[in-house]
């Protein structure tokens, strides 16, 4: 599975983000690519889900401001696997074979969270999921 370089290396400006930014890309299944679809500044979650479709996989390299309990911000860099359940079996199996390198590549390490249905992609849930896999207090 090949992707292209600078739309993996475009991950990267996510890091510099103060606001959420979100970096959708799909699998090209004919030409077995990853391609950058939308690059999307100082978005909402809102914004992000109204992107996905509703019977396809996407890759999504997310910098989310959260706020924590004690007052401090910080932007994590997550990575958001979603494939739709009526998505059909080759998106499906070509989504899991490609998505650990996919994400690797776009230095995404240890928040990789598996979504199916878009209305899921919410605050709470998203809130919920970073603060379960954090590897330091």
């Amino acid at each position: 599975m090949e992707g292209s370089a600078h739309d993996v290396h475009e991950a990267s400006l996510l890091r510099k983000s103060k606001a959420n930014a979100a970096l959708i890309c799909h699998i090209d299944i004919k030409k077995l690519e990853v391609r950058k679809e939308e690059f999307l500044e100082d978005t909402t979650l809102e914004e992000i889900v109204e992107e996905l479709p509703d019977a396809d996989a996407r890759f999504i390299v997310l910098s989310y401001e959260l706020h924590h309990d004690d007052g401090r911000v910080s932007y994590p860099i997550v990575g958001i696997n979603y494939c739709h359940p009526a998505s059909g079996d080759q998106v499906r199996v070509t989504s899991a074979a490609c998505r650990s390198r996919f994400f690797q590549e776009a230095e995404v390490s240890g928040k990789v969270f598996e979504l199916e249905e878009p209305e899921d992609l919410t605050k709470e849930n998203l809130e919920k999921w970073i603060l379960s896999s954090k590897t330091r207090p």
